[in-house]
Protein backbone atom coordinates (compact mmCIF):
# COMPACT_ATOMS: atom_id res chain seq x y z
CA UNK A 1 0.00 0.00 0.00
CA UNK A 2 1.10 3.41 -0.60
CA UNK A 3 3.31 5.41 2.18
CA UNK A 4 1.53 7.83 4.12
CA UNK A 5 0.94 11.25 2.01
CA UNK A 6 1.36 13.40 5.29
CA UNK A 7 3.55 13.22 8.39
CA UNK A 8 5.92 10.49 9.79
CA UNK A 9 8.62 8.63 6.88
CA UNK A 10 11.27 6.74 7.92
CA UNK A 11 13.99 5.13 5.43
CA UNK A 12 14.01 1.77 7.38
CA UNK A 13 12.58 -0.53 9.61
CA UNK A 14 9.27 -2.16 9.50
CA UNK A 15 6.02 -0.20 9.66
CA UNK A 16 3.28 1.22 6.36
CA UNK A 17 5.35 4.30 6.78
CA UNK A 18 8.78 2.66 6.11
CA UNK A 19 10.42 3.51 2.59
CA UNK A 20 11.87 0.24 2.57
CA UNK A 21 9.20 -1.64 3.57
CA UNK A 22 7.03 -0.01 0.73
CA UNK A 23 10.26 -0.55 -1.79
CA UNK A 24 10.92 -3.98 -0.89
CA UNK A 25 7.35 -5.11 -1.65
CA UNK A 26 7.53 -8.77 -2.87
CA UNK A 27 11.42 -8.67 -2.68
CA UNK A 28 12.77 -11.58 -0.66
CA UNK A 29 13.72 -11.03 2.48
CA UNK A 30 12.25 -9.25 5.50
CA UNK A 31 12.24 -5.33 4.78
CA UNK A 32 12.62 -4.69 8.94
CA UNK A 33 16.54 -6.73 9.16
CA UNK A 34 18.05 -3.87 7.02
CA UNK A 35 21.00 -1.59 7.14
CA UNK A 36 22.99 0.37 5.62
CA UNK A 37 19.90 2.47 4.16
CA UNK A 38 20.82 5.30 1.72
CA UNK A 39 18.35 8.18 0.82
CA UNK A 40 20.08 8.43 -2.81
CA UNK A 41 19.95 4.89 -3.23
CA UNK A 42 15.95 4.70 -2.17
CA UNK A 43 16.24 8.30 -4.74
CA UNK A 44 18.54 6.96 -7.39
CA UNK A 45 17.61 3.89 -9.53
CA UNK A 46 21.14 1.90 -9.88
CA UNK A 47 22.45 2.88 -6.33
CA UNK A 48 21.83 0.13 -3.73
CA UNK A 49 18.90 0.91 -1.49
CA UNK A 50 19.98 -0.93 1.61
CA UNK A 51 21.32 -4.52 2.29
CA UNK A 52 19.00 -7.12 4.18
CA UNK A 53 20.99 -8.03 7.45
CA UNK A 54 23.39 -10.58 6.89
CA UNK A 55 22.89 -10.25 3.12
CA UNK A 56 23.71 -8.60 -0.54
CA UNK A 57 23.27 -5.01 -0.95
CA UNK A 58 19.68 -4.26 -2.50
CA UNK A 59 18.97 -1.62 -5.78
CA UNK A 60 15.29 -2.13 -5.95
CA UNK A 61 13.92 -0.16 -9.18
CA UNK A 62 11.59 3.14 -8.58
CA UNK A 63 11.30 6.30 -7.33
CA UNK A 64 9.39 9.32 -7.00
CA UNK A 65 12.00 11.72 -8.08
CA UNK A 66 15.57 10.67 -8.97
CA UNK A 67 17.30 13.98 -8.87
CA UNK A 68 19.21 15.86 -6.55
CA UNK A 69 18.66 17.07 -3.66
CA UNK A 70 17.18 14.21 -2.04
CA UNK A 71 14.03 14.48 0.62
CA UNK A 72 12.38 11.45 2.56
CA UNK A 73 9.41 14.17 1.89
CA UNK A 74 9.78 13.16 -1.69
CA UNK A 75 8.09 9.71 -0.48
CA UNK A 76 4.87 10.48 1.19
CA UNK A 77 2.35 9.17 -1.13
CA UNK A 78 4.23 6.91 -2.94
CA UNK A 79 3.67 3.33 -4.27
CA UNK A 80 5.99 0.85 -5.24
CA UNK A 81 5.06 0.34 -9.11
CA UNK A 82 3.83 -2.96 -9.92
CA UNK A 83 1.87 -4.05 -13.31
CA UNK A 84 -1.11 -5.86 -12.93
CA UNK A 85 -2.61 -9.42 -15.18
CA UNK A 86 -3.34 -7.68 -18.96
CA UNK A 87 -7.37 -8.60 -19.55
CA UNK A 88 -8.03 -10.97 -22.39
CA UNK A 89 -9.01 -9.76 -25.98
CA UNK A 90 -12.47 -8.73 -25.41
CA UNK A 91 -14.70 -8.36 -29.13
CA UNK A 92 -13.91 -9.40 -32.91
CA UNK A 93 -11.37 -9.44 -34.79
CA UNK A 94 -9.20 -11.33 -32.63
CA UNK A 95 -7.70 -13.72 -35.63
CA UNK A 96 -6.60 -10.17 -37.63
CA UNK A 97 -4.40 -9.05 -35.23
CA UNK A 98 -0.76 -9.47 -37.33
CA UNK A 99 -2.90 -11.24 -39.88
CA UNK A 100 -3.10 -8.45 -42.70
CA UNK A 101 -1.76 -8.51 -46.74
CA UNK A 102 -2.72 -5.68 -49.09
CA UNK A 103 -1.15 -5.47 -52.76
CA UNK A 104 -1.58 -2.74 -55.23
CA UNK A 105 -1.02 -3.74 -58.82
CA UNK A 106 -1.48 0.04 -60.21
CA UNK A 107 2.15 1.05 -59.05
CA UNK A 108 1.15 2.91 -56.38
CA UNK A 109 2.81 2.64 -52.62
CA UNK A 110 0.38 0.94 -50.17
CA UNK A 111 0.62 -0.69 -46.50
CA UNK A 112 -0.63 -2.39 -44.11
CA UNK A 113 -0.44 -1.31 -40.27
CA UNK A 114 -1.54 -3.30 -36.82
CA UNK A 115 -1.93 -0.65 -34.15
CA UNK A 116 -2.22 -0.96 -30.54
CA UNK A 117 -3.99 2.43 -29.64
CA UNK A 118 -4.16 3.31 -25.87
CA UNK A 119 -5.31 5.84 -23.45
CA UNK A 120 -3.38 6.18 -20.39
CA UNK A 121 -5.39 7.40 -16.97
CA UNK A 122 -2.90 7.85 -13.81
CA UNK A 123 -5.85 8.83 -12.27
CA UNK A 124 -7.39 5.40 -12.49
CA UNK A 125 -3.92 3.49 -13.40
CA UNK A 126 -5.20 1.86 -16.33
CA UNK A 127 -4.12 1.85 -19.89
CA UNK A 128 -7.32 0.96 -22.15
CA UNK A 129 -6.37 -0.49 -25.88
CA UNK A 130 -7.96 -0.57 -29.10
CA UNK A 131 -6.17 -2.79 -31.76
CA UNK A 132 -6.82 -1.30 -35.08
CA UNK A 133 -6.40 -2.44 -38.36
CA UNK A 134 -5.80 0.07 -41.32
CA UNK A 135 -3.97 -0.35 -45.42
CA UNK A 136 -3.60 2.04 -47.85
CA UNK A 137 -5.52 0.72 -50.61
CA UNK A 138 -5.70 -2.19 -52.89
CA UNK A 139 -6.78 -5.74 -53.95
CA UNK A 140 -8.30 -6.62 -50.29
CA UNK A 141 -10.30 -4.94 -47.56
CA UNK A 142 -8.62 -5.71 -44.69
CA UNK A 143 -9.09 -2.93 -42.14
CA UNK A 144 -10.39 -4.06 -39.09
CA UNK A 145 -11.43 -2.26 -35.21
CA UNK A 146 -10.97 -3.82 -32.56
CA UNK A 147 -10.68 -5.81 -30.24
CA UNK A 148 -9.43 -4.35 -26.88
CA UNK A 149 -8.17 -5.00 -23.81
CA UNK A 150 -6.79 -3.23 -20.74
CA UNK A 151 -4.40 -2.95 -18.17
CA UNK A 152 -3.91 -1.82 -14.61
CA UNK A 153 -0.83 -0.79 -12.56
CA UNK A 154 0.36 0.43 -9.41
CA UNK A 155 2.49 2.72 -7.69
CA UNK A 156 4.18 6.12 -9.41
CA UNK A 157 4.95 5.66 -13.27
CA UNK A 158 8.05 7.65 -13.58
CA UNK A 159 8.59 6.25 -17.38
CA UNK A 160 6.79 4.11 -19.53
CA UNK A 161 8.34 2.13 -22.90
CA UNK A 162 7.33 -0.47 -25.45
CA UNK A 163 9.00 -2.82 -27.75
CA UNK A 164 8.13 -5.97 -29.91
CA UNK A 165 9.95 -9.15 -29.10
CA UNK A 166 10.30 -11.32 -31.88
CA UNK A 167 11.35 -15.28 -32.19
CA UNK A 168 11.48 -17.18 -35.42
CA UNK A 169 10.05 -14.30 -37.69
CA UNK A 170 11.36 -14.26 -41.72
CA UNK A 171 11.57 -10.52 -42.79
CA UNK A 172 11.80 -9.49 -46.33
CA UNK A 173 11.87 -6.15 -48.01
CA UNK A 174 12.54 -6.72 -52.06
CA UNK A 175 11.85 -5.24 -55.20
CA UNK A 176 12.79 -5.37 -58.80
CA UNK A 177 15.67 -3.88 -60.38
CA UNK A 178 15.16 0.10 -60.57
CA UNK A 179 13.00 -0.21 -57.83
CA UNK A 180 13.03 0.53 -53.90
CA UNK A 181 12.16 -2.08 -51.71
CA UNK A 182 9.55 -2.21 -49.21
CA UNK A 183 10.00 -2.48 -45.47
CA UNK A 184 9.16 -3.24 -42.00
CA UNK A 185 8.51 -0.73 -39.82
CA UNK A 186 7.93 -0.83 -35.54
CA UNK A 187 6.08 2.70 -34.95
CA UNK A 188 6.24 4.16 -31.48
CA UNK A 189 3.63 7.25 -30.58
CA UNK A 190 3.65 9.38 -27.43
CA UNK A 191 1.10 11.39 -28.40
CA UNK A 192 -1.42 9.82 -30.11
CA UNK A 193 -2.84 7.15 -32.25
CA UNK A 194 -0.91 4.91 -35.41
CA UNK A 195 -2.83 4.12 -38.46
CA UNK A 196 -1.91 4.11 -42.26
CA UNK A 197 -2.09 7.60 -42.43
CA UNK A 198 1.24 8.08 -40.75
CA UNK A 199 2.78 5.67 -43.90
CA UNK A 200 3.62 7.45 -47.47
CA UNK A 201 5.88 5.87 -50.12
CA UNK A 202 6.80 3.29 -47.93
CA UNK A 203 8.04 5.99 -45.83
CA UNK A 204 6.78 8.00 -42.46
CA UNK A 205 5.04 11.08 -43.20
CA UNK A 206 6.54 14.44 -42.28
CA UNK A 207 3.51 15.28 -40.30
CA UNK A 208 3.01 11.73 -38.54
CA UNK A 209 1.79 11.14 -35.27
CA UNK A 210 4.86 8.88 -35.01
CA UNK A 211 7.35 9.89 -32.26
CA UNK A 212 10.00 7.29 -32.97
CA UNK A 213 10.58 3.92 -35.13
CA UNK A 214 12.45 1.38 -35.69
CA UNK A 215 13.23 0.21 -39.50
CA UNK A 216 13.55 -3.98 -39.32
CA UNK A 217 13.59 -4.60 -42.89
CA UNK A 218 17.35 -6.17 -41.84
CA UNK A 219 16.07 -7.93 -39.10
CA UNK A 220 14.24 -7.74 -35.77
CA UNK A 221 15.16 -4.87 -33.52
CA UNK A 222 13.50 -5.14 -30.41
CA UNK A 223 14.49 -2.22 -29.15
CA UNK A 224 12.19 -0.32 -26.35
CA UNK A 225 10.81 3.51 -27.55
CA UNK A 226 9.05 5.71 -25.03
CA UNK A 227 6.36 6.26 -24.27
CA UNK A 228 4.04 8.61 -22.71
CA UNK A 229 3.87 9.06 -18.50
CA UNK A 230 0.77 11.62 -18.55
CA UNK A 231 -2.89 11.12 -19.15
CA UNK A 232 -3.45 10.69 -22.92
CA UNK A 233 -3.15 8.87 -26.11
CA UNK A 234 -0.37 6.61 -26.81
CA UNK A 235 0.07 3.79 -29.44
CA UNK A 236 2.72 1.01 -30.59
CA UNK A 237 2.04 0.13 -33.90
CA UNK A 238 3.65 -2.67 -37.23
CA UNK A 239 3.72 -1.81 -40.62
CA UNK A 240 5.08 -3.59 -43.35
CA UNK A 241 5.27 -0.96 -46.59
CA UNK A 242 5.78 -0.92 -50.42
CA UNK A 243 7.00 2.16 -52.65
CA UNK A 244 5.60 3.40 -55.59
CA UNK A 245 7.38 1.31 -58.79
CA UNK A 246 7.92 2.13 -62.54
CA UNK A 247 6.74 0.09 -65.37
CA UNK A 248 7.46 -3.63 -64.97
CA UNK A 249 8.09 -2.83 -61.29
CA UNK A 250 7.46 -4.45 -57.82
CA UNK A 251 8.24 -3.60 -54.51
CA UNK A 252 7.02 -6.03 -51.27
CA UNK A 253 7.37 -5.70 -47.34
CA UNK A 254 6.71 -8.46 -45.58
CA UNK A 255 7.05 -10.12 -42.12
CA UNK A 256 5.79 -14.27 -41.67
CA UNK A 257 5.36 -16.07 -38.69
CA UNK A 258 4.83 -20.05 -38.69
CA UNK A 259 4.79 -23.26 -36.46
CA UNK A 260 5.95 -21.69 -33.12
CA UNK A 261 7.53 -18.52 -34.07
CA UNK A 262 6.03 -15.95 -31.80
CA UNK A 263 5.89 -12.13 -31.60
CA UNK A 264 5.18 -10.13 -28.34
CA UNK A 265 4.63 -6.93 -26.96
CA UNK A 266 6.36 -5.81 -23.98
CA UNK A 267 5.97 -2.76 -21.49
CA UNK A 268 7.97 -1.11 -18.99
CA UNK A 269 7.88 0.81 -16.33
CA UNK A 270 10.21 2.80 -14.63
CA UNK A 271 13.17 1.73 -16.26
CA UNK A 272 12.90 -1.58 -15.12
CA UNK A 273 9.95 -3.21 -14.30
CA UNK A 274 8.30 -5.43 -17.57
CA UNK A 275 5.06 -6.98 -18.22
CA UNK A 276 4.35 -9.35 -21.58
CA UNK A 277 1.41 -7.05 -22.65
CA UNK A 278 0.24 -9.33 -25.78
CA UNK A 279 1.63 -12.47 -27.63
CA UNK A 280 0.83 -14.23 -30.74
CA UNK A 281 2.38 -17.12 -31.74
CA UNK A 282 2.04 -19.98 -35.14
CA UNK A 283 1.37 -19.12 -38.67
CA UNK A 284 0.22 -15.55 -39.51
CA UNK A 285 2.07 -12.71 -41.59
CA UNK A 286 1.85 -8.98 -42.29
CA UNK A 287 2.59 -8.23 -45.88
CA UNK A 288 2.50 -5.36 -48.57
CA UNK A 289 3.26 -5.27 -52.24
CA UNK A 290 2.95 -2.91 -55.20
CA UNK A 291 3.26 -3.92 -58.71
CA UNK A 292 2.84 -2.90 -62.09
CA UNK A 293 -0.18 -5.07 -63.35
CA UNK A 294 0.89 -5.76 -66.72
CA UNK A 295 3.89 -7.67 -65.04
CA UNK A 296 1.39 -9.82 -62.74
Amino acid sequence: MPLPSSGEIKMGGAGTNSIAQEKAGTTSGTPSAVQNVSLRGLSVDGVNDFQFTGGAATDIAGTPDGNAPFAMSEFHGYSQFAWGTPSSLSGSNQSSIFLMAQEDRSRGDTCVVCSFNMTLNTTTKIISINIVGTDDGGGFDVDFTGPTMSIAYTGNLNSLEARFVYSGEAISATSATGNTPGKVLELFSSTSSISKFDINNNNITGTSNVTSNNNISSGASGTFRSLRTTSGNMAVALAATSDNVSSNGQSTGKIVFTGSDSLKIQLRANGAVIVDLFTKTGSFEMSSETSDAGTS
